[in-house]
């Protein structure tokens, strides 16, 4: 059976994207706003304070890759792209660690508006993604494409991608 969500008026575009370097912490949160909000900003201050201890550059807006979720909460990569590589490997023991982000085929959607959007837009693009029998390739990821801080709120952009065959 079908997804209940309805997918009326998601803006949804086929796109390509090439895979980028990313610094990143796996980490999880609760399902709220607030924990989520929180796991996010400790992910990316540890990926901050490592970037400027390997002399990197952030080279693109922030993401989070979905690798998980229960009904206890989401588990993901919260990740930053990179300009380079450091002088030298990332000891396995660190908690940031470096990979390749994926690249290919995606379905992409610009949500406009609160974070707290997001969930009940994956709902619309699963239920898009069942619908038109659309195969998925990996996992989807969201990418913070301007600042809360400095927009209004119903301007802030998080285009989400999903990989698909």
């Amino acid at each position: 059976s079908l997804p209940k969500a309805d997918f009326a008026g998601l803006e949804i575009e086929a796109a390509s994207v090439e895979p980028a370097t990313v610094a990143y912490v796996s980490t999880s949160s609760a399902k709220t706003d607030a924990a989520v909000a929180a796991a996010i900003a400790k992910a990316y201050g540890e990926v901050g304070a490592f970037l400027k201890a390997q002399k990197l550059n952030q080279a693109g807006a922030p993401i989070t890759i979905d690798t998980g979720s229960s009904d206890a909460g989401y588990v993901f990569d919260a990740a930053i792209p990179v300009d380079g590589a450091p002088a030298r490997p990332v000891p396995s023991d660190s908690r940031v660690q470096l990979k390749q982000t994926y690249g290919g085929k995606v379905l992409k959607v610009a949500l406009r508006g609160s974070y707290n959007q997001i969930p009940a837009t994956y709902d619309k693009i699963v239920a898009y993604i069942a619908a038109h029998g659309i195969e998925t390739n990996g996992n989807p990821w969201d990418e913070f494409a301007n600042d809360p801080a400095t927009v209004k709120e119903s301007e802030v952009l998080t285009n989400i991608y999903f990989p698909i065959k």
